[in-house]
């Protein structure tokens, strides 16, 4: 669909993303998803005896961010959309300092 400049502006105003409503549940679900389940994941892995590259593979899926499809799912559920759309922008802008610090403890 297009809509006018001016509508657009109104829709990305009144549809804001960076609204701090779900701040502290926000920073459970980045911290827990990009930081405590690779942490898991990777203490898993070092007690096991895989190749190295699999284990890799294996964090590496542990520390992706949240499927952009979840709001899709959220919507067809009717459950809360705004929550789940906020926490899968949030765990793609964190994922630029969790994935380096990730891959730093997978080096050790």
């Amino acid at each position: 669909l297009h809509y006018p400049l001016r509508r657009q502006r109104q829709m990305c105003i009144r549809d804001r993303v960076f609204t701090l409503g779900y701040f502290k549940d926000i920073l459970v679900l980045v911290f827990s998803k990009l930081l405590v389940l690779p942490a898991i994941v990777l203490i898993f892995i070092s007690f096991t005896n895989f190749n190295r590259l699999i284990s890799f593979i294996i964090v590496l899926q542990a520390a992706m961010p949240s499927a952009t499809t979840l709001s899709l799912i959220a919507n067809f559920k009717d459950a809360n959309t705004e929550f789940v759309s906020q926490g899968i922008i949030y765990t793609h802008l964190f994922l630029v300092v969790s994935l380096p610090l990730i891959f730093f403890l997978f080096q050790l």
